[in-house]
């Protein structure tokens, strides 16, 4: 069900009908309900480092990008397993800026364009020394007063601007 068109479901989540290994994503909407609700009718930028099967990315462009000047940016090795569940969400390409490559290639790239983000979700690396670069590179590219999620990580942060307190649930 494609709750763009459908408010009574909005934020609903049917994993069923795409491709994947295990549902990673369904138990998450609800911080990001939390926390990105705002954005919904506003253009937002949202950059994607990891996207593996593309649930997070399909749940964000039907819950949260629905403004037709909100774009979706995606980094991940490799782009095959999200390509069918993409198709299958019928995933409006010209939302959508998919950039193959390591996040270490990708996001200074990011950097050096003077790019910023609304929302910036990690899901990439999972061990420590990955996470904390990870984090480290897409803090920089947030905007001030932004949403910095980590996929990988049992509790949803909040980063605010420094000086402030962190948020999470």
């Amino acid at each position: 069900m494609n709750s763009r068109n459908n408010k009574k479901h909005w934020g609903k989540f049917d994993a069923e009908k795409y491709i994947h290994q295990e549902d990673y994503t369904s138990w998450k909407t609800k911080n990001w309900i939390a926390y990105c609700w705002h954005l919904r009718y506003k253009p937002t930028k949202m950059l994607e480092a990891g996207v593996l099967h593309g649930l997070s990315s399909i749940w964000f462009m039907d819950n949260i990008l629905i403004h037709p000047e909100s774009k979706w940016f995606g980094v991940d090795k490799e782009l095959n397993q999200s390509v069918a569940n993409f198709k299958t969400a019928g995933v409006p390409q010209d939302k959508m800026e998919f950039n193959v490559g390591m996040f270490g290639d990708v996001l200074p790239k990011l950097e050096q364009r003077a790019e910023l983000f609304d929302i910036v979700y990690c899901d990439g690396g999972k061990a420590a020394g990955d996470v904390y670069d990870l984090v480290k590179r897409c803090w920089r590219i947030l905007k001030p007063n932004g949403g910095l999620f980590h996929g990988g990580l049992q509790r949803q942060w909040r980063l605010r601007p420094r000086g402030q307190r962190n948020v999470h649930n």
